[in-house]
């Protein structure tokens, strides 16, 4: 049965599971895009954070280090919430790569 047919004679319910599909996955995808955007960060700051520390000793600054390490531990709290709320609404890991 050829795509046309088969969309044209599925029933609603039919209709309806498909779009849901489509929608579980859209919503899947903005959970990896949220999860990347948040690791680029993450990472971004952990390179601020070694450069400072590798900074000559003289120009060492405690508050940019600090603020560093503050921002590092925010996106890790903004990740473990992302994990949490894609487990409860698909009952899943989120699947990290």
């Amino acid at each position: 049965m050829g795509m046309f047919a088969k969309n044209f004679n599925a029933t609603d319910a039919e209709r309806k599971e498909q779009e849901k599909s489509f929608l579980e996955r859209e919503i899947k995808r903005k959970f990896g895009s949220a999860w990347d955007d948040s690791e680029r960060k993450k990472i971004e700051a952990e390179k601020r954070l070694m450069s400072l520390q590798a900074d000559n000793f003289q120009r060492y600054d405690i508050n940019s280090v600090l603020e560093a390490r503050q921002e590092i531990a925010i996106i890790e709290e903004v990740q473990d919430l992302l994990k949490e709320e894609f487990k409860a609404m698909f009952d899943t890991e989120l699947p990290i790569s």
